[in-house]
């Protein structure tokens, strides 16, 4: 017959037993679940991984572990499973941290930018839009580049992002909370980009004397307006934008005795007052003004160029000065 006090110890024993198992499965799910979504989300898997294995921290402690003797190693061991993982603050730090991680996912999201490999290498830089840009970061066709995005307004609507790649226009994308967005270089980056460029007679006449380059839309809305001194002029993508090729080979045998205008034409200027959206078909005026702001020559209409895949995305339009 059992003594009175074995009941309660024994009540004792399985409810540390029950808290040593929730603490342990617990544990193992937070673990699980940070791993899984470093994995999905962001680029620290291997950071992680070199931390805990791998000459990491676990590989130190196991070391550090095995030169105890048995006796200490089982003593260790008691104590670890009673004084720890048996601990009702411990049960209660893991449900909280637990519940954080929870909440904090809801905040976070992804962007994930991947080249083909006929691409080579690229530096993207990837930030909310509003921001600086970020430091570049090194785009390789073998390994997609992961950045983690604090969406502050996740419960309100997704956040806007931009992803630049060199030699490409910006790409604004939204992002949403618990969601990785995927950037395809370059499919997902071409975008209509117009390459104003004078003439050799018109590069020589606006050289230095206030000329502007006005554009307009199909109403007569006016759009954009900056100086023309002689050089090509981009609008919709940055002045780092990839030239196609073949009108580099147009413009050198159009001046072939000319490396200065040649250079002119192949760095162009990006103004900031040009950064406009610009729509496939969409209708444009330009227009070249004097320093007086009279017209000189007569107004371009410009069709926007449908996008195809064999087809650059810089679409070339030649101002040319008045007979």
């Amino acid at each position: 017959m059992s003594s009175p006090a074995s009941a309660p110890a024994s009540g004792v024993s399985k409810v540390a037993h029950r808290r040593f198992v929730w603490n342990v499965v617990t544990a193992i799910l937070a673990g699980s679940a940070v791993y899984a979504w470093a994995a999905y989300y962001s680029d620290s898997l291997p950071e992680i991984t070199a931390v805990l294995g791998g000459g990491g921290l676990l590989v130190w402690a196991t070391t550090a572990f095995s030169l105890l003797r048995k006796e200490r190693q089982e003593e260790f061991w008691g104590w670890l499973e009673s004084a720890v993982l048996s601990c009702r603050g411990v049960t209660a730090l893991l449900l909280v941290g637990f519940l954080g991680l929870g909440v904090a996912a809801n905040f976070l999201g992804s962007v994930q930018v991947e080249s083909v490999p006929e691409e080579g290498e690229h530096s993207v830089s990837i930030y909310p839009l509003g921001d600086q840009p970020s430091n570049p970061l090194r785009l390789d066709p073998k390994q997609p580049v992961r950045k983690v995005i604090w969406i502050w307004t996740s419960w309100v609507g997704p956040k806007q992002v931009v992803v630049k790649v060199a030699g490409y226009p910006k790409k604004v994308v939204n992002v949403a909370a618990l969601r990785r967005v995927q950037v395809s270089v370059p499919a997902a980056l071409r975008s209509p980009v117009l390459l104003f460029r004078p003439s050799q007679t018109l590069a020589d006449v606006a050289k230095d004397t206030g000329m502007r380059l006005h554009l307009t839309d199909e109403h007569g809305k006016a759009l954009a307006e900056a100086p023309l001194n002689g050089e090509s002029i981009l609008t919709g993508g940055e002045d780092d934008i990839n030239l196609p090729p073949e009108l580099e080979e147009k413009w050198r045998a159009e001046a072939p005795k000319r490396p200065d205008l040649y250079d002119r034409w192949a760095t162009p200027s990006a103004p900031r007052e040009f950064a406009l959206h610009l729509a496939e078909k969409q209708i444009l005026h330009a227009q070249v003004l004097k320093s007086n702001r009279q017209p000189f020559g007569a107004k371009i209409t410009v069709v926007v160029n449908t996008l195809r895949a064999n087809r650059p995305f810089v679409q070339e339009v030649v101002l040319d000065a008045p007979e």
